[in-house]
């Protein structure tokens, strides 16, 4: 709960009060205010990184029915397209982008082991969108403010001499969506 990223216990419950087409409860990764076996799927989106496996597998465990399924997505950046290399340079190294590329992530107990699949996918971005999307990282916000003012400069700077972007107001990100599932042993 201490980090700059994660919103504050305060203000969750107020948050999912404003969904109202479909039913929320207020839980964590190891406490999920569910009943045993209540549920066929668990998802969880850009966020195993956050867990500890430890706690939040068999948790997730309890709350699936017999032969539930976990399954777990990540959007990370697809390094091998020049700019998306040289923006990834900028921002630094992203754990959670490391885990999910690395397909490696640790056997879960009461789990069959995971199955991955990974894909491409294009997203149109605004240079907004990308200095928004780096603010809302990590390494950003964990930084002093004079870094990350030299991170959003750097961005900057990118965005208006790269070649895929600069002078556009909507260009290509490439992207690679990996997707791991296990299904409850």
């Amino acid at each position: 709960d201490t980090h700059p990223g994660i919103v504050p216990a305060e203000q969750r419950a107020a948050l999912l009060a404003r969904i109202d087409a479909v039913p929320t409860r207020l839980g964590t990764a190891d406490s999920i205010p569910l009943g045993d076996h209540s549920v066929s799927v668990v998802t969880v989106g850009q966020a195993w990184h956050w867990f500890d496996p430890a706690t939040a597998g068999p948790e997730i465990a309890r709350v699936l029915r017999p032969g539930g399924r976990l399954g777990l997505i990540w959007n990370t950046r697809d390094s091998s397209h020049p700019f998306v290399a040289e923006l990834a340079a900028v921002m630094g190294p992203s754990p959670a982008e490391q885990l999910a590329d690395s397909g490696a992530l640790p056997e879960l107990a009461g789990f069959n082991p995971w199955r991955r699949r990974r894909w491409a996918r294009l997203r149109q971005m605004t240079p907004r969108q990308v200095e928004s999307m780096v603010a809302s990282r990590s390494r950003y916000l964990i930084a002093p403010p004079p870094e990350q003012a030299a991170i959003l400069a750097a961005v900057r700077t990118l965005l208006a001499t790269h070649p895929h972007t600069a002078g556009r107001e909507r260009f290509g990100f490439p992207l690679n969506v990996t997707g791991y599932r296990a299904d409850a042993a």
